[in-house]
């Protein structure tokens, strides 16, 4: 007979089954997110946002993916921000440059914006299909973005069973 005041004989590093909704979605502390972020100058957040938005797309019907053309333009358009915030400091009464700075930076913040919503709705309804209620909030996609979208997938991993050990 098994002691019923053990602790549990389940793997928390053990991977989610495949047949899992969420077997692709790796769970990666959200403190960890924050450092990284921190470190990198938000660049992590953008390999973050690339990587999972491949890993949702490859559980989610063909239809229903984020376009890698919509990705790349994006971060292409991040990332383009920064020489040019350099060539601006370089040249600051270039209006040209700062013009082209100033629409490269609204242009990014508002696809990465758009970008982060498409992945909450993409995400909860892929949750919603396999019997799963959640709900990732619109104010916190907003000011937090992939930040809060890593939360909420650590929140669903966490409330998934656990695999069971081998014995």
């Amino acid at each position: 007979m098994e002691n019923p005041y053990a602790t549990p004989r389940t793997d928390p590093e053990a991977p989610v089954p495949a047949e899992s909704f969420l077997a692709t979605l790796p769970r990666f502390s959200t403190w960890y997110v924050v450092g990284l972020a921190i470190i990198t100058l938000g660049f992590y957040l953008l390999f973050l946002a690339y990587r999972r938005t491949r890993q949702l797309n490859a559980l989610l019907p063909p239809e229903s993916t984020i376009g890698m053309g919509f990705m790349l333009t994006t971060l292409g358009l991040v990332v383009l921000s920064l020489p040019l915030a350099v060539l601006v400091e370089l040249n600051p009464h270039s209006q040209e440059l700062v013009l082209l700075d100033a629409l490269a930076n609204i242009a990014g913040g508002i696809l990465t914006l758009v970008w982060a919503f498409r992945f909450r709705e993409r995400l909860r309804q892929h949750v919603n299909t396999h019997g799963v209620s959640t709900r990732i909030g619109p104010i916190l996609t907003f000011f937090l973005q992939f930040i809060y979208l890593q939360y909420k997938i650590n929140q669903l991993k966490d409330s998934a069973p656990a695999a069971p050990l081998k014995a």
